[in-house]
Order: C-alpha cells, then sequence, then structure tokens
C-alpha cells in the first residue's frame, strides 16, 4: 500500500534518482514493507488504518511515533533497512540518509518541546483526492491529543499536502533544499492543542 502511496513522491524519485525502471518499483515495495512493520509494530506509536469496506482492501494509513521511541541505527540494521534489495546502490541509500529526519529537525528547535513525529500519511493512488487522507490525519491526531498530545513534526517533499497539514494545525518551520535543490523539503510543526 505505502509504495503504491509514495511511488511518485518527490523524495522517493530523488532517493532513487538513476535506478533502472526494473529495479525502482520492487525496491520501493521492499523499501516501505520493512519501514511499516519497523514503525507499526513499536509500543506507544498510534496508528491508524483505512480499508475500502467493499474490498477489505487497506487503502490508507497512518502512525506517529514518540521521538523517545524512533528507531535508531540498530533498529534499521535489525529491520534490514541498511542492507538489502531496497537499496539498489549506496547512492540511493546515502541520498535516503541526506532526506530522511525529522527527530534532528525537533532537535534543533527545542523551544518547541516536540514530543512526536508524524511518520507515516498514505494513501494508494486510486483513492487520492477522496478525503481519506484528511480522514486519516483527524482521527490520527485525534488519538494522539487523547492519549498523550504534545507538540508534533512532520516532512514532506510534497508540496500539494502543505495545505492538509495546515488546515488541521501544522505550520512550516523550515524549508530544507536537498541536493542542489533538486529536492525541497518542508519541516512542519503543530503546537500542542490547549484544553
Amino acid at each position: 500500500m505505502f509504495a503504491a502511496a509514495f511511488e511518485e513522491d518527490p523524495e522517493i524519485q530523488y532517493i532513487y534518482k538513476g535506478v533502472k525502471p526494473h529495479q525502482y518499483k520492487p525496491a520501493v515495495q521492499m523499501l516501505y514493507s520493512k519501514c511499516t512493520r519497523m514503525f507499526f509494530c513499536r509500543k506507544g506509536c498510534p496508528s491508524w488504518c483505512a480499508v475500502d469496506a467493499a474490498t477489505q482492501e487497506l487503502i490508507g494509513a497512518a502512525s506517529i511515533t514518540p521521538l523517545k521511541a524512533y528507531p535508531g541505527l540498530l533498529t534499521y540494521a535489525t529491520h534490514g533497512l541498511l542492507l538489502g534489495r531496497q537499496w539498489p546502490s549506496l547512492s540511493c541509500l546515502r541520498r535516503m540518509w541526506q532526506t530522511s529526519d525529522a527527530s534532528e529537525a525537533a532537535e534543533e528547535h527545542p523551544h518547541l518541546g516536540i514530543t512526536a513525529e508524524l511518520s507515516f500519511l498514505g494513501v494508494t493512488p486510486a483513492y487520492q483526492g477522496r478525503g481519506v487522507g484528511r480522514q486519516l490525519l483527524q482521527a490520527i491526531l485525534a488519538a494522539w491529543d487523547a492519549q498523550q498530545g504534545g507538540p508534533l513534526i512532520l516532512y514532506t517533499a510534497q508540496s500539494k499536502a502543505l495545505g492538509l497539514y495546515q488546515s488541521q494545525g501544522f505550520e512550516v518551520l523550515e524549508v530544507q533544499e536537498i541536493g542542489g535543490a533538486q529536492l525541497t523539503i518542508w519541516y512542519m510543526h503543530r503546537p500542542q492543542l490547549q484544553a
């Protein structure tokens, strides 16, 4: 599901730049299969899934990862994320490490008291534009606010997603250009809601 949801994502395209078409899709599928298992199986990480009622097909998912539960290098290694078919070249692995660390951005802004990252939000392409992503985001934010609450951070390379996140209380914290402006990543912050 996530592989299909993110195949056209600018970050994934940047990471897998130059990969032959017959390697691209299997590599992205392997990456998201491993990442999904790693993040969705962690304790204290609220997750929500959307399922098509008629087909019982998984069509979307979202997860929040508290920074204290954020996986370290050893966790990445034990889940097979440092080596494997998801990296057709070392250049892909290097570009991945350049792009994806919202926890580091949170550490650069300690005054915001960020406690967790919206680590996943994806909808399969056939269901995009139907409000599934908005419903998932609203559901997981409501669950987060009811359970732990606390300020959140996320990052996205999809400019079209900025409005959705802003409508749910996220504000642009910083914008990062990577690879000589080949990729733009927006880090966004959502303050803790006041009761």
